[in-house]
C-alpha cells in the first residue's frame, strides 16, 4: 500500500490453516471480482468476528467462513484455478483493510520485526514546516513491513513509488497538505499484496509528526479512524 503494513501480513507458516480454508472453498466455484461485493462481505464477515469474542481464533475463523463464504460463493459460478487464486488472495487483503479485529488476529500470530505500533490518537505535529518542506521535495527512504523486510521508497515529484525486496513496485501519487500531513493515492502496483489490498485511486492518509536523525516518525490513518505509527527512514 501504501505504508499500512502493520495490516498487510504474509500468509506464512502461522496463516497455513487459514490460507487452506479459503483455498477449500473456492477451489471449485468462481466469481466476477466485484470490489463493491468483497468489501461488503468483508464487512459482514467483521461483525461476526467482533461478536464471537470469546472463541478461540481458528474456531472463529471456521464459524465465519461457514456463515458467510459459503452462501455467499454457493450464489456464484466459478470455472477456472487461476481465477479463483486471484478471488482468494482479494478477500483475504480486503478483510484485513476493512476490518481492525482480522487485523489483530493476524498480527497475533506474527512477530512484530517492525517499527509498526497502535497509537491511543492522532499525535500532536512536532515537525518544524522547513523540514517538511524539505522533505516534500523528495529523496531517498525506506521503511520496514511487519516481518522486517525493506520497502524502498522513491518521493519525487508528484510520485510515491516503492520498491520490495522481490523487485515489484506500488506507484502512488503524493499528495502534500500542511502541517506535516500527506496522502498518498494508488495508481498500480504489480506486487501480489498491493494489488490486492488497494483498488485505483483509493486514498491513504498520512502526517509527520516528528523529525529524528535518521528519518521521521509517520502516522497513518485506517479505514476504520485507528492511528498507527512507523518510521521513515532517510538514505
Amino acid at each position: 500500500m501504501p505504508l499500512i503494513d502493520l495490516i498487510i501480513l504474509d500468509m506464512k507458516s502461522s496463516m497455513k490453516f487459514f490460507i487452506v480454508l479459503f483455498a477449500f472453498l473456492i477451489a471449485n466455484n468462481l466469481f466476477a471480482q466485484n470490489i463493491k461485493q468483497i468489501d461488503s462481505l468483508s464487512i459482514e464477515m467483521c461483525k461476526s468476528f467482533a461478536a464471537l469474542n470469546n472463541m478461540d481464533t481458528e474456531k472463529k475463523f471456521e464459524h465465519v467462513l461457514e456463515n458467510h463464504l459459503y452462501a455467499y460463493l454457493e450464489k456464484k459460478k466459478l470455472s477456472s484455478q487461476a481465477e479463483a487464486d486471484s478471488i482468494s488472495s482479494r478477500i483475504y487483503y480486503r478483510l484485513q483493510k476493512n476490518c481492525t479485529i482480522f487485523r489483530e488476529m493476524l498480527a497475533e500470530l506474527e512477530e512484530n520485526k517492525s517499527d509498526w505500533k497502535k497509537l491511543e490518537g492522532k499525535p500532536s505535529t512536532k515537525i518544524q514546516a522547513k523540514d517538511f518542506k524539505s522533505f516534500t521535495k523528495g529523496g531517498n527512504f525506506f521503511y520496514k513491513e511487519y516481518d522486517g523486510e525493506i520497502v524502498n521508497v522513491l518521493v519525487s515529484g508528484n510520485f510515491w513509488t516503492e520498491t520490495f525486496e522481490d523487485g515489484t513496485t506500488s506507484k502512488l501519487s503524493f499528495i502534500p497538505k500542511k502541517d506535516g500531513e500527506f496522502d498518498l493515492k494508488f495508481i498500480e502496483s504489480n506486487n501480489e499484496k498491493r494489488k490486492n489490498f488497494s483498488v485505483k485511486e483509493e486514498m491513504y492518509y498520512y502526517g509527520i509528526y516528528a523529525k529524528e536523525t535518521d528519518g521521521f516518525l509517520i502516522w497513518v490513518k485506517t479505514k476504520e479512524n485507528q492511528f498507527l505509527s512507523f518510521k521513515l527512514y532517510s538514505k
